[in-house]
């Protein structure tokens, strides 16, 4: 029985894991969606300075461009970035050159070089179906956790 009590515990947590990581996905893909299309139909830019690019290579392919930048907002203030944009512009902007940057007008600290939002639909409809397959896979396994005895003639995996 203890043994069960335990394979009843990961089923808890991992479906719990399993439905947090995909509801965060979900939401998360639209709500980065929504801000950055809402920050570039405000239309406030500024030209930035770019501070550094700097290209990370992992052993299995992967890779990021890191645009390091800054401005200064109509109020004076000066911003400081740091932002991950894609390949192609990453080798289109200069090293240590200007950037045209778009911010919201109400907070600077929410910007991003002029093509590096996220601004593709297509983007956040992936990632909430993505989100979505890890929200049924939680789903399936807490439903797993909480099915009454003799359901579909097995025995509930909490060990009653």
């Amino acid at each position: 029985m203890p043994r069960m009590r335990v394979a009843s515990r990961s089923l808890l947590l991992l479906g719990s894991f399993f439905l947090a990581v995909g509801l965060l996905a979900a939401a998360g893909a639209w709500v980065k969606y929504w801000r950055d299309n809402a920050i570039a139909s405000q239309a406030a830019s500024a030209t930035g300075q770019i501070v550094r690019k700097t290209f990370f290579a992992a052993a299995d392919g992967d890779s990021d461009y890191q645009l390091e930048y800054w401005f200064v907002a109509p109020s004076g203030q000066r911003v400081d970035a740091v932002r991950s944009i894609g390949e192609r512009l990453w080798k289109a902007l200069p090293e240590e050159g200007p950037v045209e940057v778009l911010y919201a007008p109400a907070d600077p600290r929410q910007n991003f070089p002029r093509g590096a939002g996220m601004n593709s639909v297509g983007l956040a409809l992936f990632l909430s179906a993505l989100g979505a397959a890890f929200m049924l896979l939680g789903g399936a396994l807490l439903m797993a956790y909480f099915r009454p005895a003799g359901v579909i003639g097995l025995s509930p995996a909490r060990g009653d």
